[in-house]
């Protein structure tokens, strides 16, 4: 479920889906804009869109692969709060 997070944490309002590529992030026309390893949390931009990433999501552009990987292994937060 770590997909989840990634979308949460970096407010991602594009489409992400998860791929035999890696967690993709796009859109309707183009699914890979970036793609995430989920293996080594390494990100890699589709060449044909290389300003997408830092003018959209300009932290998880900057966002190291060991923090990427911490989300991607980590539960979302949970939607009932003990009260």
């Amino acid at each position: 479920m770590g997909w989840k997070t990634i979308k949460e944490t970096f407010a991602i309002e594009h489409t992400v889906t998860v791929t035999e590529k890696g967690i993709c992030i796009g859109s309707g026309y183009v699914h890979d804009l970036v793609t995430i390893d989920p293996e080594s949390g390494k990100l890699s931009e589709n060449s044909a869109f290389s300003s997408f990433l830092p003018r959209e999501y300009p932290a998880l552009a900057v966002a190291s692969q060991e923090y990427l990987l911490d989300l991607l292994t980590s539960s979302p937060p949970s939607a009932c709060a003990a009260v």
